[in-house]
């Protein structure tokens, strides 16, 4: 009698039940993944100046030879687009596609 009045009182689940040990597990677990995917404002900001002085020391003095003022916009964009330049040329010799597969249109049939 006095377990039916717990069950009544809780829901229908039994308070030392291990139903209510996974629901806390699965908590935990989905709080410590959230947890390791926040990010750091400051450590981002660090990135991003590291990142920018790369291209500046990589680009700059190719914008400069190219016409344009250094530290104005013009040169920033300059910069910005050589680097798009670099990094599209990276990704096409490293792309994940190999291009002699089966869905290329000159592969031999019989192959």
């Amino acid at each position: 009698m006095n377990r039916d009045r717990n069950m009544m009182s809780h829901g229908g689940i039994v308070k030392d039940s291990p139903f209510r040990m996974r629901h806390l597990l699965t908590i935990l677990f989905v709080a410590t993944v959230l947890a390791a995917c926040v990010t750091d404002p400051a450590a981002e900001q660090a990135y991003s100046l590291r990142e920018m002085e790369r291209i500046k020391i990589s680009f700059g003095a190719a914008c400069e030879n190219l016409g344009y003022t250094a530290d104005t916009d013009p040169w920033r964009d300059c910069l910005l687009k050589l680097e798009q330049q670099r990094t599209l040329q990276q990704y096409m010799w490293n792309r994940p596609y190999y291009p002699y597969g089966p869905f290329n249109p000159y592969y031999p049939p019989w192959h």
